[in-house]
């Protein structure tokens, strides 16, 4: 799973980017192991939970002057190299200021 947020400033110019990527233990996006199952129990589990929820917070740095923002959000899951789907996409567009 890899969630994607991006934000733009009223004239369509990108002011930020976030990536942050889930995977299951022990296996690469790419599906390649990188860990032998027997030090598996040494990792890190960073593997996103079923039926649970995750809340990421992020700080967006506003250029001087801006009034209005549109923040967009898509979590894709890569089942296998070249076979991925969004999950879930939402924007929000903020105003700033009278």
């Amino acid at each position: 799973m890899v969630l994607d947020v991006t934000a733009k400033t009223q004239d369509g110019t990108k002011v930020f980017g976030h990536q942050k990527s889930w995977q299951e233990i022990g296996v690469d996006l790419k599906g390649d192991q990188q860990v032998k199952s027997w030090e598996i129990k040494n990792t890190i589990d960073q593997a996103l939970q079923p039926r649970r929820t995750q809340t990421e917070m992020l700080t967006i740095p506003l250029p001087d002057g801006t009034k209005a923002l549109e923040i967009e959000a898509v979590l894709t899951y890569h089942h296998r190299p070249g076979e991925e789907f969004v999950v879930h996409r939402t924007s929000r567009k903020l105003t700033f200021g009278k």
